[in-house]
C-alpha cells in the first residue's frame, strides 16, 4: 500500500515539474527571441567588410549540423507539446538551435554559444555553465580523455534522470561547439610530399617510402592565424589603445627601453599616420616529446608588440601559428609554406575589429622581427649552424676551427646589410651550395620585406645566460679549490631575494639543471659581490665589464640616464670585454660570445634584452608541448587542448591587466598599534593638531607602491624573502638605503618609517688597483653600492612615493653590498 501511495505522489510531482519546465521553457524562449531580435538588428547595421567575419565564425564549425547525435541538446530530451512549435520555427528561421543563445557581453568579435537549459529539473544551474567549468577543471588538472570519461560517467550516475550532462568527453566538446582552429597535413619524412588522404601512403614514385604502409611522417598543423589574432586583439583592444598613447610621449621615448621605443618600431610608427596597425614577433623553436622514439615538436608562435610587456608575455596573449610533430627536423619549406601563405595574406589584408561602440577598425599587420635560439633561427632562416664558418647572422666574420668553432675579436666588424643578405641567399640557391653562411632563401624572408638581418633579434636567454655565462662560471669554479668551491656554493644557495623572485640561486657544484632565471639572478646581481672574495680583483674587474654592460642593456639604474647613453656605454664595455677575453678564458670565443658585439646595436634597434628575450615564448611552448597523455596521437592532443584553451580564454573577461603604476595602496592594517617612535610623533605634530597619536595614525605591514608590493619588518609572513630593504630619494635628490620598519597613514597621506644605512665607500674602490678601473668606475657605481654593515640607527619618515625600488643585499666581510632590482616586469 505504501509503495502505491509513493508511486502516486511521485507521479503527481513529476507531472507538476514537467508542467513547470514547459512554462519556463516558453518564457525563456520568448526572452531569447527578444534578445536575438535586438542583437541581430544591431548586427545588420555593421559594414559589409565586417559582416563576412561574423558569418564565418557562426557557421565554420567542424560538426555536421544535420547530425543531431553530436549535440547535447538531443541527449536525454523529452517530446514537447505543439505549443512550442511557434518558438522552434522562429529559431529555425534564424538558423539557431532553440536552446542556444548568442552572447556578446564583452569586447570580442566572437559570439559565444551557451546552452541555457538547466542541468536537470531540480536546479537552476545551466548546462552550458557546467560544461565550461568541467573544461576549466580539465585544463587546470591536465586530465586525460580517459579520466574525463570516467568522471563524466560517475557524475551522470549521481545526477537525477533525466539530465543534460554529457556522458563523454567527446559529447562535452560537441556541446561547447569548440572550433578546430588548425588544419592537418601529413608529409612524408623523405620527400616531404603530402600523403594520400585515403590510402595514407606516399604516392611519390621516386621516394623510398613509395606506397609503404609504415612510412615515417611529419604531421603539420597550421592554425587559422587571422581568427586567432582577431580573438586576441578584440579581447585586449583597450590595453593596446592605452599603450599606444604612452608610445607617443616624448619622455617615454627618451628613457623607456621597450621594443616600441626602438628605431625599427619608431620608423614604422612614423610611416603609419593613423596608428591602426598590429606588429608581430615570431619565434621558432623545437622540443623533444618522447625520448624513446625521438619524437619532437617544432612550433612557430607569435606575440603582439603593441601590448604592454607584462601583457605581451602572458600565455593567453600568444598565438600558436603552426606545429610539426615527427622524428627529427622537418623540411623547413614543407612545414612553413602553408603558414607563410596565411601570414602574407594577413600582411596584405589585415584584420577587421569592432570596438565596444560598434566602431569598425581595419588594422594593418606587420612583422617586427624573429627571435629564438641559434639552432632554431638557423633552421628557419636557412642559414649555417653555429658550429660552421660564417655562421654569424650580422657580420661576415668567418671564424677559425680549433677543436671547435671560434670567432676571435675583430674590430671593426664588416656588417651584413639587407642587400648582402638578399644577394647571398639568391646566389646560394643558384649555385646550390653554401654562400657566406646562406643555404638558400628563407621561407619567411618576404614577411620582413627584405629587412634581414635587421629583423633578427638576439635572445639573451640562450646566448648570454644558458651559454656564455654558464661557460664562464664553470671555467672560473674549476680554478677554485674544493673547499672554496663548496663555500661559494653554500653562499649562493643561502642568498635572500625579494618575494617576487620565484627562483633563488643554485650552487656551482652542479650546473646541469640550473635554469635561465637562476643564471640571470647570478650574473645581474650576485656574480660580482659573491665572487670577489674568491678570485683576484683583476679578473672580477674584467667580469664587471660584462656585468655592467648587461645591466645597461637590461634596465635603467636608479639615476636615470637616456637609452642612447646606455647604448653607448654598453658598446664601449662590451668591446673591451671581447678584446681581452682570450687573455682570461682560452679558446672560449664561441659564436655566443661573439654575438655580444652586436648587443648595443640590437638595443638601439629593438629595445632592451629583456623584451627581446624568449622567456615568455619558452613558457608558452612548454605549456603547449606538455598537453598530451600517452604516446599516441600526440599532435592531435596538443592541438585539441590548445583549441580548448583558446575557447576558455576568449570566454573569460580578464580584469587584471597590466600593473597599475599609479596604484599606491596600503595593505594589512594593524589594529591597536601603539606608536612609540619619536620621529613619527614629531611628524604627527607637524601635520595634525590633535593630541591622540594612536587614534590618528593607522599602521600597515605592507604597501603597494607604483603597483608593486613592499614589505615592512612588521610583516611576519615574509619567511626568507627580503622585500623591505629599499632605495629612496630625499628632497635633495640624494640616494638613501634602508629597511622599512612600518608604513603609516596620517591625514590621508602615506609614509614609511625607514632605518637608514650609511654609505661606506664606492663599490668601484674594490678595483682601484686593476687595469679596468678607469673603464668601470663611473658605471659600476650606478648599479652597486657599499653601505655600513650595521645601521646607523637613524630613522627617517619617507613618503611612499619617494621609495624607488627593492634592493638585494649581499653580506660582505665588513659591509653590505646593495644593488637595486633591474626590472620588476620581466618574466619569471
Amino acid at each position: 500500500m505504501w509503495n502505491a501511495i509513493a508511486d502516486v505522489a511521485a507521479d503527481t510531482k513529476r507531472a507538476e515539474r514537467e508542467d513547470f519546465n514547459k512554462r519556463r521553457s516558453r518564457r525563456t524562449k520568448l526572452c531569447m527571441v527578444k534578445e536575438m531580435d535586438s542583437s541581430l538588428s544591431s548586427k545588420m547595421t555593421t559594414t559589409a567588410d565586417y559582416a563576412p567575419m561574423d558569418v564565418e565564425v557562426l557557421i565554420d564549425i567542424d560538426v555536421d549540423p544535420e547530425d543531431k547525435s553530436d549535440y547535447l541538446a538531443d541527449i536525454c530530451t523529452s517530446n514537447g507539446d505543439d505549443s512550442d512549435d511557434i518558438y522552434n520555427n522562429i529559431f529555425e528561421k534564424l538558423g539557431l538551435d532553440s536552446n542556444l543563445l548568442m552572447h556578446d557581453d564583452h569586447d570580442t568579435n566572437r559570439w559565444y554559444v551557451r546552452n541555457l537549459r538547466p542541468l536537470h529539473p531540480y536546479t537552476n544551474v545551466t548546462t552550458g555553465e557546467t560544461c565550461e567549468n568541467l573544461l576549466r577543471m580539465n585544463r587546470k588538472s591536465s586530465l586525460s580523455k580517459t579520466t574525463m570519461n570516467e568522471i563524466l560517467t560517475e557524475f551522470s550516475k549521481a545526477l537525477p534522470v533525466p539530465h543534460n550532462l554529457p556522458t563523454s568527453f567527446d559529447n562535452l566538446l560537441n556541446c561547447m561547439r569548440i572550433l578546430d582552429l588548425f588544419c592537418k597535413k601529413v608529409l612524408c619524412s623523405l620527400c616531404y610530399q603530402e600523403l594520400d588522404k585515403e590510402k595514407k601512403t606516399c604516392m611519390n614514385s621516386s621516394c623510398q617510402q613509395f606506397q609503404s604502409s609504415k612510412a615515417e611522417t611529419h604531421i603539420v598543423f597550421s592554425g587559422d592565424i587571422k581568427r586567432l589574432l582577431t580573438y586576441i586583439v578584440s579581447r585586449t583592444l583597450k590595453e593596446i589603445d592605452g599603450y599606444k598613447i604612452m608610445i607617443n610621449d616624448d619622455v617615454f621615448l627618451k628613457y623607456d627601453d621597450d621594443i616600441v621605443s626602438g628605431e625599427k618600431y619608431q620608423n614604422l610608427l612614423k610611416s603609419q599616420s593613423d596608428g591602426l596597425f598590429i606588429t608581430l614577433i615570431i619565434h621558432p623553436d623545437g622540443l623533444p616529446l618522447v625520448k624513446t622514439t625521438k619524437l619532437s615538436l617544432w612550433a612557430l608562435s607569435a606575440s603582439i608588440v603593441e601590448l604592454h610587456p607584462q601583457l605581451r608575455q602572458r600565455r593567453r596573449n600568444m598565438m600558436l601559428l603552426s606545429a610539426c610533430i615527427g622524428n627529427g627536423k622537418p623540411d623547413v619549406f614543407g612545414w612553413l609554406n602553408s603558414v607563410v601563405e596565411q601570414l602574407m595574406d594577413l600582411k596584405l589584408r589585415g584584420i577587421v575589429i569592432r570596438t565596444e561602440t560598434n566602431e569598425v577598425r581595419h588594422y594593418s599587420c606587420y612583422f617586427h622581427g624573429i627571435v629564438g635560439d641559434l639552432p632554431g633561427l638557423a633552421f628557419v632562416l636557412n642559414f649555417k649552424g653555429h658550429t660552421g664558418y660564417f655562421s654569424c647572422f650580422f657580420c661576415f666574420l668567418e671564424g677559425i676551427r680549433n677543436g671547435k668553432m671560434l670567432f676571435p675579436y675583430t674590430s671593426p666588424l664588416l656588417l651584413r646589410t639587407s642587400d648582402d643578405w638578399c644577394r647571398d641567399s639568391e646566389e646560394a640557391v643558384r649555385k646550390k651550395e653554401n654562400v657566406l653562411g646562406h643555404h638558400g632563401i628563407s621561407p619567411i624572408a618576404d614577411l620582413f620585406d627584405g629587412d634581414l638581418p635587421n629583423s633578427i633579434m638576439i635572445d639573451y636567454l640562450h646566448a648570454s645566460l644558458l651559454r656564455h655565462v654558464k661557460t664562464v662560471v664553470v671555467e672560473l669554479t674549476s680554478r677554485l679549490s674544493k673547499n672554496d668551491c663548496k663555500k661559494l656554493d653554500e653562499l649562493l644557495k643561502s642568498q635572500k631575494f625579494p618575494h617576487f623572485f620565484n627562483r633563488k640561486l643554485r650552487g656551482v657544484l652542479d650546473v646541469s639543471y640550473v635554469k635561465a632565471t637562476e643564471w640571470r639572478s647570478l650574473v645581474l646581481y650576485a656574480l660580482l659581490p659573491k665572487f670577489l672574495p674568491f678570485f683576484d680583483d683583476d679578473i672580477v674587474a674584467y667580469l664587471s665589464l660584462f656585468v655592467c654592460a648587461l645591466r645597461c642593456l637590461h634596465g635603467s639604474p636608479l639615476n636615470q640616464i637616456s637609452r642612447r647613453s646606455r647604448e653607448e656605454i654598453s658598446a664601449v664595455l662590451i668591446d673591451l670585454y671581447l678584446k681581452f677575453h682570450s687573455e682570461y678564458f682560452v679558446d672560449q670565443e664561441t659564436l655566443t660570445c661573439h654575438l655580444h658585439a652586436h648587443y648595443p646595436r640590437q638595443f638601439g634597434r629593438h629595445g632592451n634584452v629583456s623584451c627581446a628575450a624568449t622567456f615568455s615564448f619558452e613558457d608558452f611552448l612548454g605549456s603547449v608541448g606538455s598537453s598530451y597523455h600517452g604516446s599516441r596521437s600526440i599532435g592531435a592532443q596538443l592541438v585539441l587542448y590548445y583549441n580548448i584553451d583558446v575557447f576558455l580564454q576568449d570566454d573569460v573577461i580578464y580584469e587584471d591587466g597590466v600593473v597599475d603604476y599609479s596604484k599606491t595602496l596600503p595593505v594589512d592594517c594593524i589594529d591597536r598599534f601603539e606608536v612609540v617612535d619619536e620621529i613619527v610623533v614629531q611628524c604627527h605634530r607637524r601635520l595634525c593638531n590633535c593630541d591622540n597619536v594612536n587614534s590618528c595614525i593607522s599602521v600597515f605591514r605592507r604597501h603597494f607602491i607604483r603597483g608593486f608590493m613592499y614589505h615592512s619588518l612588521l610583516y611576519n609572513k615574509r619567511q626568507t624573502s627580503v622585500s623591505y630593504f629599499v632605495a629612496d630619494r630625499n628632497n635633495n635628490d640624494q640616494l638613501n638605503f634602508g629597511k622599512i620598519l612600518l608604513f603609516f597613514k596620517l591625514k590621508d597621506k602615506m609614509f614609511s618609517l625607514i632605518e637608514s644605512y650609511e654609505e661606506k665607500h664606492k663599490f668601484s674602490d674594490f678595483f682601484i688597483n686593476t687595469r679596468f678601473y678607469n673603464n668601470i668606475c663611473k658605471v659600476i657605481d650606478l648599479y652597486f653600492f657599499v653601505v655600513q654593515k650595521i645601521s646607523c640607527h637613524v630613522k627617517r619618515v619617507v613618503p611612499v612615493q619617494s621609495i624607488l625600488r627593492h634592493c638585494i643585499v649581499f653580506d660582505s666581510n665588513d659591509a653590505l653590498v646593495v644593488t637595486p632590482v633591474s626590472r620588476l616586469d620581466e618574466h619569471d
